[in-house]
């Protein structure tokens, strides 16, 4: 996987050298006995450290997610009925080969993380970013959703680390983010349908092409 290009690594390089420098000094002094001077450094390094931790993990976390600065075409899906409720489904997405999987229900929904982050973190390099999640079926009665077989398909096969995850995980990261949320939408399944999916900052929807 190719290392992701973004000033937040510059960010961590830059804090873990200070992290690293600290460590040292405050090496120095406890050898010299300097038992104040020597813990003030270690915190400072520890400081520096937790930095190049949040700078390096939102760096990678966000691999994979597609930068989002106005409506945009997220990916299109094209149905062909196979047999009752059943059907062929083929998604393309810009940039990537085209999926194929079949699909069992009546409609399809889409689902999105989208992750808008502070200002401060924007002045980083971080844009709003979004990333498709999954792709489920579902039935038009109640009953055949509780009885019927269901598709689930992980759209989400780029990134080995999510960054949506992690800033639940790690309050810390709070602070560099504006707002994140899953999105999802849903249109029914046809033979020949043709359906683009759009996504912006608030969120997913479906465009039919062909109907």
């Amino acid at each position: 996987m190719p290392l992701p290009v973004s000033p937040l690594l510059l960010v961590a390089l830059a804090a873990g050298l200070l992290g690293a420098t600290a460590a040292v000094l405050s090496l120095r002094s406890l050898q010299r006995r300097r038992v104040t001077a020597g813990g003030g450094w270690f915190v400072v390094g520890i400081v520096f450290a937790m930095l190049a931790g949040a700078a390096s993990l939102l760096a990678f976390g966000t691999v994979g997610y597609r930068n989002l600065t106005h409506e945009t075409s997220a990916a299109t899906v094209t149905f062909q009925r196979t047999g009752p409720d059943r059907f062929v489904a083929t998604l393309e997405r810009p940039g990537d080969e085209p999926r194929i999987f079949e699909v069992a229900g009546d409609a399809f929904v889409v689902e999105a993380q989208i992750l808008k982050w502070h200002p401060a973190a924007a002045a980083l390099g971080l844009r709003t970013g979004y990333a498709l999640e999954r792709l489920t079926s579902r039935y038009d009665a109640v009953a055949d959703e509780r009885s019927r077989p269901r598709t689930v398909v992980d759209l989400d096969t780029d990134r080995r680390v999510d960054a949506f995850d992690a800033i639940r995980r790690w309050p810390q990261l709070a602070p560099w983010v504006d707002a994140t949320y899953g999105s999802g939408t849903y249109a029914p399944m046809l033979d020949g349908a043709r359906y683009d999916v759009r996504v912006s900052t608030s969120g997913l929807l479906l465009r039919p092409l062909r109907p």
